[in-house]
């Protein structure tokens, strides 16, 4: 998830770009050599990739987690509880960035930054959308909180009869190495909806 979120952020922002990624693992071994098989679909053979422990340090000042499943994002929350809005699975945060796209709430929040009055009673509950800031952090930071405010609103899938949730990327080296591929694709799937999400927000 880290090598395909540095990879889309360079393709867009270049090198030099303000957003920072780092990873680290809820239940890592510190120094663990990353699975050559998952490095490998994420299409990267970076040597040296090894793990690390996340900790309540590390969330210090930070703007949004993504994790593979909801028990990773239940300790994320647990080691600081302020993250609770900022933290989400990577398939739920796809879900809710493409739902506030889909919906009126950046047309709201446009027409509040150029000053427009907004008719309440049409708009309903999206009439309380904050104006979409002028700057590029300041627009993520937006997007990061409609999608918190997206949750339980935004469509839900449909439960599967599977051994993970809706919004859990299935562990190969817990529930099989065939699942490697599946994972890989639902990582990439997600990110790339999430990705979108932000250019338009971004660059409207």
């Amino acid at each position: 998830m880290e090598l395909r979120l540095r990879n889309a952020a360079e393709q867009k922002c270049g090198p030099d770009s303000l957003i920072e990624i780092h990873s680290a693992g809820t239940d890592a071994t510190a120094g663990t050599p990353g699975c050559e098989l998952s490095l490998a679909y994420a299409g990267s053979a970076e040597p040296g990739f090894e793990s690390r422990v996340l900790t309540a340090a590390a969330l210090e000042d930070v703007d949004l987690v993504l994790t593979a499943a909801w028990p990773h994002a239940a300790k994320v929350t647990a080691l600081q509880p302020q993250m609770r809005t900022r933290c989400f699975p990577v398939r739920l945060a796809a879900r809710l960035a493409t739902h506030v796209i889909a919906s009126d709430a950046l047309t709201i929040a446009v027409a509040k930054a150029n000053g427009e009055q907004i008719d309440a009673e049409a708009s309903g509950q999206l009439a309380m959308v904050p104006p979409l800031p002028a700057d590029v952090i300041g627009r993520f930071r937006w997007l990061v909180s409609e999608m918190n405010e997206a949750r339980g609103i935004a469509p839900r899938p449909p439960e599967d009869n599977l051994p993970y949730g809706v919004d859990d990327i299935p562990d190969p080296h817990v529930l099989g190495y065939n699942l490697h591929e599946l994972s890989a694709t639902m990582i990439a799937d997600s990110i790339n909806d999430l990705v979108a999400a932000v250019e338009v927000v971004v660059n409207n």
